[in-house]
C-alpha cells in the first residue's frame, strides 16, 4: 500500500495529538504518556529543576550533558528515537548536507471574552505586562482596547511626547480620544464584543429587576 507501520503510527499519533490539544485541557505530560511518548514524560519530570542558560551555549551544553550523565536511560531513549528519525529522513539530511534548521510554533487558544474564568486567569502562565502589572493574555485580549488604545508617554529629544498606537505618530499633547477606523477585518470582532457587552448589561439589569 506504499506505507509502513512507523509511518502509520506517526500519522495516527499526530492526529490524536491534534485532537487532544484542540478538544481537551489535558496537560502535555499526560498526552505524551497516552500516546506512548514515555521518554518525553520522563524528561519533563526529571528536568523541571534545571536552569538552562540559553545565552551561553557552552554552559547550556554542559548542563544538558550533565543531565544525560545522571539519566542514562533517558539518553538512550532519545538517541534511539533520533537515530530512527535520521534514518527515516536520510535523503533530506543528505540533500541539506547535514544542516538542520528548526522552527517552533506555539498555539494558545484564548478564552471567549464573554466567558472568562477568574481562577484560570489568575493562575495563567501566559502573561503580558501592563502599566498595572502582569495580566493574563485572555483578559488582555478581552479588554484589548483598554490597554492597546492608550497613548504611551515617551521621552524624545529631551522632551516628553505621546505615541499614538493608531496613527503611529508622536504627539505633543495627550490624545483625549483614540479612534479606530473600522475595516472588514476588525468590524466583525468589534460588533461581537459590543453584542456581548450589551447582553451582559441586559442580564445584570434583569437580575436587578427581579
Amino acid at each position: 500500500l506504499g506505507t509502513s507501520f512507523d509511518a502509520e503510527l506517526t500519522r495516527t499519533r499526530r492526529q490524536m495529538t491534534e485532537r487532544f490539544l484542540r478538544d481537551t485541557d489535558l496537560p502535555m505530560t499526560q498526552i505524551a504518556l497516552m500516546l506512548g511518548f514515555s521518554e518525553l514524560q520522563e524528561i519533563l519530570a526529571t528536568s523541571s529543576h534545571l536552569a538552562v542558560n540559553r545565552a551561553d551555549k557552552g554552559i547550556m551544553w554542559k548542563t544538558v550533558a550533565r543531565y544525560f550523565t545522571h539519566n542514562p536511560m533517558v539518553f538512550w531513549g532519545v538517541a534511539r528515537r533520533f537515530a530512527a528519525l535520521a534514518w527515516r529522513e536520510r535523503r533530506d539530511f543528505v540533500a541539506a548536507r547535514g544542516k538542520v534548521g528548526k522552527i517552533s510554533f506555539f498555539v494558545h487558544n484564548f478564552m471567549d471574552s464573554s466567558a472568562l474564568d477568574k481562577e484560570r486567569c489568575e493562575s495563567c502562565s501566559f502573561m503580558v505586562m501592563t502599566p498595572e502589572g502582569p495580566l493574563s493574555m485572555c483578559v488582555h485580549n478581552a479588554k484589548r482596547d483598554d490597554y492597546l488604545l492608550v497613548a504611551a508617554e515617551v521621552k524624545r529629544e529631551q522632551r516628553m511626547q505621546y505615541f499614538n498606537p493608531v496613527t503611529g505618530r508622536f504627539e505633543d499633547r495627550m490624545p483625549t480620544r483614540i479612534n479606530v477606523t473600522l475595516t472588514r477585518k476588525n468590524a466583525r470582532g468589534r460588533a461581537k464584543d459590543a453584542a456581548v457587552k450589551h447582553n451582559t448589561q441586559y442580564a445584570a439589569l434583569s437580575e436587578a429587576a427581579e
